[in-house]
């Protein structure tokens, strides 16, 4: 299977990535590649349409497909075409765009290059894409409808993100198709799926919630205060426990959505950065014990952080230093005890 060359538009969007690192099949990447309209097959991720190409002598389309928990996602560099069908999923479904100078429309609406689309149940679409496209496409197991995200029932909600947030999604979504195509087995990739979707939830969450949506009603003061109480006594009391959004709403009661407004209304931040920000507090106790068996990049996985660089540049912003050198001060200061 040849690699994923074809969207190397992904690269100039999301990040200095070295130019030989393409995406090839692995065991939990798909991989397809077609030269011409003839052999183009739809991924039905997102429902299905009858696709017409612009451009017949320019219409080779590459994929790579891969399955987290609770959703699926596709990169997919198309061809100009135009497609009519019935899209959606009867869960929740979002395309977003990989490149700077994307542009399709969408039932007669225009999607540049900082709009997401965001469907619920199933839609009759008209897209019309005038030149080749990278996107990606992700269907979600639930409806989404306990985060905060834009709240309807069923239809199309198409929504504009800053450039730096859309940029983040971009590199979240490339680095977990990466992730996926250099892993050796698929029981290594499964310990690390479920700290990838939560990246990727965050993501999202960062993208299409609005303030409004998370601020907090008069007088609740006092109730949001409670729940980051409990999050910290859940927190403090299971510490080698998953610190995923929707596992820590449902053991306190609640919905992510009022999580998150209380952790903003108490400590001014998201609920994924105090989350982030208690991990790595886990994970520097770990390294100022200084043991000679003690690895940083193990230490950091087991507490969620599965993309290394983000987590050196993480633990750098909180604590001024990067994670090696905790680990070296307190291997010093063990030897002089």
């Amino acid at each position: 299977m040849p690699p994923l060359g074809s969207i190397e538009k992904l690269r100039d969007q999301t990040g200095k990535l070295d130019a030989a690192c393409e995406l090839r099949a692995s065991s939990v990447l798909r991989i397809d590649h077609f030269e011409n309209i003839e052999e183009f097959r739809p991924t039905g991720i997102l429902g299905t349409s009858k696709t017409v190409a612009l451009d017949p002598a320019s219409s080779s389309i590459s994929r790579a497909a891969l399955a987290l928990p609770e959703c699926r996602v596709v990169l997919q560099r198309s061809f100009a075409r135009e497609s009519e069908g019935d899209l959606g999923a009867e869960t929740c479904g979002l395309v977003i765009p990989m490149s700077r100078d994307h542009c399709h429309t969408l039932n007669g609406q225009l999607v540049g290059s900082d709009g997401i689309v965001l469907l619920r149940g199933i839609v009759s679409c008209r897209v019309r894409e005038p030149l080749p496209n990278s996107y990606a496409l992700v269907r979600m197991s639930t409806a989404m409808q306990t985060r905060g995200w834009p709240d309807f029932e069923r239809g199309i909600g198409l929504f504009s993100a800053d450039a730096q947030r859309m940029h983040d999604l971009q590199r979240v979504l490339w680095n977990i198709a990466q992730r996926a195509s250099a892993c050796l087995t698929s029981a290594d990739f499964a310990r690390q799926a479920a700290d990838m979707q939560e990246t990727l939830y965050a993501a999202f969450d960062d993208v299409l919630i609005k303030p409004d949506a998370i601020r907090a009603r008069p007088r609740s003061h006092d109730r949001h205060r409670k729940y980051v109480s409990q999050l910290d006594d859940l927190i403090r009391e299971s510490p080698n426990a998953s610190l995923y959004s929707e596992d820590l709403a449902l053991a306190l009661g609640t919905s992510v959505r009022t999580l998150q407004t209380a952790v903003a209304t108490v400590h001014g931040i998201s609920l994924h950065k105090y989350i982030r920000t208690r991990r790595l507090w886990m994970v520097r106790c770990e390294l100022a014990r200084g043991y000679p068996s003690t690895n940083v990049k193990a230490i950091a996985g087991a507490h969620g952080f599965w993309h290394m660089g983000d987590f050196s540049r993480f633990y750098k912003v909180e604590f001024g230093e990067f994670p090696s050198e905790t680990l070296v001060q307190a291997r010093r200061y063990r030897s002089f005890r």
